[in-house]
């Protein structure tokens, strides 16, 4: 009980309702004979461990897919059953649609966000030699404009996490505005509810980041790492995003599992295991499904504000859109 309630003061102690929620989608009993709320947590931390995803990828898109077809039958059959012949109905029916809610960042204020978080990147690592930090930094060091709230580093934290919560939103809104703007035949296709699905699964998937944004918990150092990807997507320097996006995933110092500090020899090793240098991919699957959701917002922002083919991941040239005059 003693250890219970330390792990409480700590943070670290998942809600009840949330332990028994994670237990029961993996068909796992709520507590076992004689298991403390706190024994019940470190079992589900385990199966997390053990047992990452049954569903898998695949499935996991498909019932994404499942839910687009319900949508595309349930406005068929709607129409059949009220016999109306609404712009909506005919046009290819409302729940065609994915949904989306509309956030706009002008011009003037992606300059003004890009400033205010390069600036947390500098105070955050001044000293920082990788070419991904150092570009991200390069900007509030150009200006005077340090609009970054230094009065604490609590400050800052909540200001920028605003910020990076904002401009991630502002991408799902692109993507699924681009996504209703298609036609009712693509709509219909494959390819169109393939892409229907991966926008509504990675929805899923990146709510637990927007919670943990919007409630001020962000660990630090995924916090670091997101800032420094959110300004590199705003200047439009994609590679250099993607490395910070690298850093954050798999970390600059893989070490073999089942490291031990037992001798002298292991000591360099064992100082390298600190939070900036940990594969957050390989924590737990909502980190693991977050990430994923990160990277195709990346992909998306390459795509929706094209640059130079330099300072691109993979570049393809793609077919004019909509989008292009929005860039």
């Amino acid at each position: 009980m003693e250890r219970e309630r330390e792990e409480k003061a700590k943070g670290k102690l998942m809600p009840r309702r949330e332990v028994i929620k994670l237990l029961r989608e993996r068909n796992q009993p709520i507590r076992l004979f004689g298991e403390s709320d706190f024994d019940t947590f470190q079992r589900l931390k385990r199966i997390q461990l053990l047992e990452p995803e049954s569903k898998g990828l695949r499935n996991d898109l498909l019932a994404a897919m499942d839910k687009v077809d319900e949508d595309e039958d349930e406005a068929v059959f709607g129409e059949v059953r009220n016999n109306a012949a609404t712009a909506a109905t005919s046009d290819g029916g409302a729940n065609l649609e994915v949904a989306i809610k509309r956030d706009y960042i002008s011009p003037e204020e992606m300059g003004v966000l890009k400033v205010t978080l390069s600036s947390y990147v500098m105070m955050r690592e001044p000293n920082a030699t990788d070419d991904a930090t150092a570009v991200a930094a390069s900007f509030a060091r150009a200006t005077d404009m340090h609009h970054v709230n230094k009065t604490s580093d609590r400050a800052a934290r909540e200001e920028v996490s605003d910020h990076v919560l904002r401009y991630l939103k502002f991408l799902l809104s692109q993507w699924g505005t681009h996504l209703n703007q298609r036609s009712r035949e693509v709509k219909q296709s494959y390819s169109g509810k393939m892409a229907s699905a991966t926008y509504n699964q990675t929805l899923e998937y990146i709510k637990p980041l927007f919670k943990l944004l919007k409630t001020k918990r962000c660990q630090d150092d995924i916090l670091d790492s997101l800032v420094k990807v959110v300004v590199l997507l705003m200047d439009r320097n994609y590679l250099k995003a993607n490395d910070a996006y690298l850093d954050l995933a798999i970390g600059k110092a893989p070490w073999p599992l089942g490291v031990t500090n037992h001798g002298i020899h292991q000591r360099t090793a064992q100082d390298k295991i600190h939070a900036k240098n940990v594969a957050h991919v390989l924590n737990d699957e909502t980190q693991r499904k977050f990430i994923q959701g990160i990277k195709r917002l990346m992909t998306r922002a390459q795509e929706f504000f094209p640059t130079d083919p330099s300072r691109c991941v993979n570049y393809m040239k793609r077919p004019s859109s909509a989008f292009d005059a929005v860039a």
